[in-house]
């Protein structure tokens, strides 16, 4: 199951809006014709390593932990983001993509309160018959699987 953008479309976003901000600001900051060309380079470099930078960190990975037990894997996660200050907000019920053998999935959507939310972002634990799969952004999965090593 895919969750949110990945490296690629993160990157473009990023690129697109710093690009044309930086190009502005250096047109207008630094009394230079746009025709110049001298802001679309300051723009494009600035845009590059923005697209890098926010591609690398926002974009939504997920790693799965397969196990016998999927519901004590499921609520020692809920535990654990509960700890970093993420709350439920949104349960939804999926069927399995899969036409074999047709399992009943949920994904549970965690967010963190207030201005919190714009910079974590959400935390979707995906949970099935036999796995359970975590998908948010590269920091907080990172973050996520730390706390879970040393849970262990």
């Amino acid at each position: 199951m895919k969750f949110g953008p990945g490296f690629a479309f993160t990157f473009f976003y990023y690129f697109v809006t710093a690009t044309a901000i930086a190009t502005l600001i250096t047109a207008k900051g630094a009394h230079v014709a746009l025709d110049s060309g001298m802001p679309q380079r300051i723009g494009l470099v600035l845009g590059l390593i923005a697209g890098v930078v926010g591609g690398y960190c926002n974009q939504t990975l997920s790693f799965s932990i397969v196990s016998t037990q999927p519901t004590r894997q499921t609520q020692q996660l809920k535990t654990l983001l509960e700890e970093m200050d993420y709350n439920l907000v949104e349960t939804i019920d999926l069927d399995s993509d899969s036409d074999e053998q047709p399992s009943p999935k949920t994904v549970l959507c965690y967010q963190r309160p207030g201005w919190r939310s714009l910079f974590s972002g959400k935390v979707f634990l995906c949970a099935g018959q036999k796995d359970v799969t975590v998908a948010t952004r590269r920091l907080q999965l990172q973050r996520i699987q730390h706390q879970l090593d040393q849970a262990e």
